[in-house]
């Protein structure tokens, strides 16, 4: 059987074998049900949450940074911030940062109007 690394599916958080026990189904049930809601699921939000960006898509938000703030040629402004988590089993360093803490950081680009793009 393939190691799940505890991630959790769905909105359970359950891993696939504790789901296969509530459930009373197989394992592979399970891991199809998990295929085919994530493949619905992305199917269903994508034009909504990551929309496909067009020329006048980006020329509107260079527009915006030019207009709202006079920073000309500008799309997008990026920034990060660590994030704290736990430190996960086996890691070792790698999840320790600079800041003394373990963290995975999260970057963002924002639109003029401080909108995540």
């Amino acid at each position: 059987m393939k190691k799940e690394n505890g991630r959790g599916y769905l909105a359970t958080g359950n891993s696939i074998s504790i789901l296969h026990f509530e459930y009373l189904l197989g394992v592979s049930t399970i891991r199809g049900i998990i295929k085919e809601t994530r493949e619905a699921s992305w199917k269903c939000l994508l034009q909504t949450y990551m929309p496909a960006f067009s020329e006048e898509w980006w020329l509107n938000i260079s527009e915006g940074f030019y207009i709202d703030i006079d920073f000309p040629n500008c799309i997008g402004a990026v920034d990060g911030k660590h994030i704290l988590i736990q430190q996960p089993n086996a890691s070792g360093s790698e999840f320790f940062n600079y800041k003394t803490f373990f963290s995975v950081v999260l970057l963002a680009i924002a639109d003029s109007k401080c909108n995540f793009i």
